[in-house]
Order: C-alpha cells, then sequence, then structure tokens
C-alpha cells in the first residue's frame, strides 16, 4: 500500500497538460518499472541484457533519464538485467595453446553471448607425453559451470624433461665401443675425427666436449681418433676454397660433405639443401684432398684437390 501511495503521488505531482516527467525506475524489478510508467502515460519498452554486477529482473538503466521532461506517450526504455551469462567450461587439455585461446575466447558463442571467458595465468611445466606448447590442464576444470567474463588458467607442456647427463671417459676405446658407451649414456656421435698420433691406430684419443662434462640428454659428442703417423711431409697447411652447387633435378635429400686430406676426413656440411642452393666453404687443408658428397648416406661423387 505504500508503495502504490507513493506512485500515485509522484504521478500526480510531476503530471503537467500535455507533458510528463520521467519517472526514477532504476533499480527497481522490472514488474514495478513498468507499472510506474504506464501510470505516468508514458510507454516502457523493456531490453534484457546479461549483466554479470546487476541482479536479475532489476532495471539497471534508462533512457531518457529520471526527471527529464517529455511529451505524453513517449517511450521509455528501461534496461534489464538477466544477471551474469552462464556457459559450461570446455575440455581443453591436449589443444594447443594457440587453440585453446581461441576456445577461451569463444566461451558463450553457442548462445549468441559475446566476451567469452579471460586467460588470466600461463604457466609451464615438462611433461613426458604431452607436446610442447599444448594444455596439460586448466582451471576452472572441464565441465563446470562458468560465467562470462572469469579468468582461466592454463598449464602448459614444454615437452619431456631433459635429464643432465655426464660425457662418458672413452678414451682408449675402438671407435664402435666408444659410440656404444656414449649411445647408453644418453648422448649421440656428431663427428669422427682423425689424428696422427703415436698411439694404436682407431682408438679415441680425446671427446669434444671433454669427459665428465655435464650435457643434456640427446647433446652431441665429437670423437677424436688415432690414425698412423705416416712419413714426415713437407707440405704446409693451405686454405682452399669450395663450391659444390646441389643439382636443380634433384628433390631435397640429405647432404653431407666430407673433407679428407693427411690430417684425417672431417664433416665440414650436414643438411638438407634446397635444389640449386650453392654451398661455398674456405677449408684448411695439408697436401692432396677430396671432396666427398653423400646424398642420404650414400656417396654420390668425389672431387679431388691437389697440391699446387
Amino acid at each position: 500500500m505504500t508503495f502504490l501511495a507513493l506512485s500515485v503521488t509522484w504521478i500526480m505531482l510531476t503530471r503537467t497538460v500535455g507533458h510528463r516527467v520521467v519517472p526514477a525506475v532504476k533499480g527497481l524489478q522490472e514488474a514495478d518499472a513498468v507499472r510506474i510508467l504506464d501510470r505516468a502515460d508514458l510507454e516502457p519498452v523493456v531490453e534484457r541484457n546479461y549483466r554479470k554486477t546487476d541482479p536479475a529482473g532489476v532495471v539497471y538503466d534508462q533512457r531518457p533519464a529520471a526527471n527529464a521532461k517529455v511529451h505524453e506517450g513517449r517511450r521509455v526504455k528501461v534496461f534489464v538485467s538477466l544477471g551474469p551469462a552462464r556457459a559450461v567450461m570446455p575440455d581443453l587439455r591436449g589443444l594447443s595453446l594457440t587453440e585453446a585461446k581461441n576456445r577461451i575466447r569463444a566461451v558463450g558463442e553457442e548462445r549468441q553471448v559475446r566476451g567469452g571467458l579471460t586467460l588470466d595465468m600461463l604457466s609451464r611445466t615438462s611433461h613426458p607425453t604431452v607436446p610442447p606448447e599444448h594444455v596439460i590442464s586448466h582451471f576452472p576444470p572441464p565441465g563446470q559451470e562458468v560465467v562470462i567474463g572469469d579468468k582461466v588458467q592454463l598449464l602448459v607442456s614444454t615437452g619431456p624433461s631433459r635429464t643432465t647427463v655426464v660425457v662418458p671417459n672413452c678414451v682408449g676405446m675402438t671407435q664402435s665401443a666408444a659410440e656404444e658407451e656414449m649411445t647408453n649414456a644418453g648422448l649421440a656421435v656428431q663427428r669422427v675425427t682423425r689424428e696422427y698420433s703415436s698411439q694404436e691406430p682407431g682408438l679415441v684419443l680425446r671427446t669434444v666436449p671433454e669427459s665428465g662434462t655435464p650435457l643434456a640428454t640427446g647433446d652431441w659428442v665429437n670423437l677424436v681418433i688415432s690414425a698412423p703417423r705416416g712419413p714426415r711431409i713437407s707440405t704446409k697447411p693451405r686454405f682452399i676454397l669450395i663450391r659444390y652447387v646441389v643439382p636443380l633435378l634433384m628433390e631435397p635429400m640429405p647432404f653431407n660433405l666430407v673433407i679428407a686430406d693427411r690430417e684425417g676426413p672431417r664433416t665440414i656440411y650436414t643438411g638438407t639443401p634446397t635444389p640449386g642452393k650453392i654451398l661455398d666453404f674456405a677449408e684448411r687443408v695439408v697436401g692432396d684432398a677430396e671432396l666427398k658428397v653423400y646424398v642420404d648416406g650414400i656417396l654420390s661423387k668425389t672431387i679431388p684437390y691437389k697440391t699446387p
């Protein structure tokens, strides 16, 4: 009764011939706001929107504003809250980080609700099976009800952890035994070079890096193997310019270029060049030298470089 009396008093005080004063309906329930506008000879037009900060059914804005003078029958737009828009948290586990971000932003679109969720925190850790830059877990978890605009935390994989290993001592071993030792330690042999020595031929003189050096699993190690010392030569070291053009008619395949001289063979290039690519090198050699071209592990060509 008190509410009705106040409404009638407002209408009587604000009514003038042909004009009306817009009553304040912001903060009222939708039904009460419509009733007051009807009694003020105004036409209420209701627009409903999701609002995270206003309870459902409450007027959160009006146009024209309260106390504005308008003609009788003027439309007054009242904006009514539907409360916060809700959705179900999707399952982001196993998605790439880019895919997960897109899914987060798209939450609610199936209900024609814009805004999505917000990425609040991104953490990274190693994982034995989840690929790098893919989602391990997230909060809120899959299937939980969320409010549009809520914040999401992602835990993303950096891939399997790389265990630290120590380069084993292979000095005095044969090449095959040293390679097996490196494999057992979780390392890989990248290059084998030979060096003239008084030691028995074919044995490891040293490793690069040297034994005892900490490395990550899968890192590369080079072996230096003893070669029999030949007769003393007077040839001085020289530099040769090497140019090799990858054949145009060849599909891209693994290439290895190996230079061999009196100091032994050594790899100067490993890769998968594009057809037509020009490979230029300036290489130090002693005595006669040969450039061996390996394609997909098979010797394809030998180019001699004789001592002048």
